[in-house]
């Protein structure tokens, strides 16, 4: 029987104002093939109906806990962390969901290797809009189920100005590598900032497998920041330089002229996404 107490996975899922969306997240957990998870749910202070919805699906996996003040984004990530119980985390933003064998086939590489040398677990996400049609092909590092060392990752992302690695919802990462690391820092890039120093601990495997659904939404931290993400990203690459990740000059420069390209054309992704909601 499974000790409900000590998970080997923990899934957190920070919320802000989620009534719409936070029970697909949460039934897309309790849908998975590999069962020894705990869900930590952690409510950043919502005004609308987001503790109704959570407190109507019943599993004994389920923790609730609610910020007694709003932490904000990077805050509640942060708490997400501390609060872990399992030995693996993933958080899965509440307007995102994962495939049925998601935790089962990013646990894989962790067991095979106990551990030794890979820090983080990902795979490919699929693009959709609030109505879930997908909008892009699917995203991610691409190519071979494979381990990549952390350096060649880190310089991979650099260059090609945007993060190939995925968001919190993509990655299983093992949670004591993140408490070792330091906390979330920035807003947009806070996925990648925390990747590429996790990187400086171990390498990653990449899955040529769906994980995941990222769904864009208008409330979306991501489609927020659309205006912005070129220059916050060009900021992350100058600081892997200076941090001496392994990227040189000429990494960075070719990151920067495609991080305005990206930032083009994920307006235009978030444009065909909403026109296609509406039709």
């Amino acid at each position: 029987m499974q000790d409900i107490e000590t998970p080997l996975i923990t899934v957190a899922i920070p919320v802000f104002n989620g009534e719409h969306e936070v029970a697909d997240a949460i039934q897309s957990v309790l849908n998975q093939t590999y069962k020894n998870f705990e869900i930590v749910v952690i409510d950043d202070c919502s005004t609308d109906r987001t503790l109704d919805v959570v407190r109507s699906i019943s599993d004994p996996r389920i923790r609730i806990i609610q910020n007694e003040v709003n932490l904000g984004y990077i805050g509640n990530f942060n708490r997400t962390v501390s609060e872990a119980k399992g030995k693996y985390l993933k958080i899965l933003c509440h307007d995102d969901v994962i495939v049925p064998s998601c935790l089962e086939m990013q646990l894989e590489p962790f067991l095979e290797s106990q551990g030794n040398g890979v820090s983080i677990s990902t795979g490919l996400k699929k693009v959709v809009n609030s109505d879930r049609i997908e909008v892009i092909s699917p995203q991610g590092l691409k190519g071979s189920t494979r381990y990549v060392d952390g350096t060649s990752v880190v310089r991979k992302c650099v260059r090609a100005g945007r993060n190939l690695i995925g968001e919190t919802s993509v990655t299983l990462v093992r949670t004591d590598d993140l408490r070792k690391i330091g906390s979330f820092q920035t807003k947009y890039t806070l996925d990648l900032n925390m990747w590429f120093r996790v990187l400086q601990l171990g390498g990653l495997y990449f899955t040529n497998e769906i994980v995941s659904e990222f769904r864009i939404i208008d409330t979306s931290g991501t489609a927020a920041q659309s205006k912005t993400q070129a220059l916050q990203t060009i900021q992350l690459l100058e600081w892997a330089f200076q941090q001496n990740f392994g990227v040189t000059k000429l990494d960075v420069r070719i990151g920067k002229t495609r991080a305005h390209l990206n930032q083009l054309a994920r307006r235009l992704v978030f444009f065909y996404a909403n026109r296609k909601t509406k039709q």
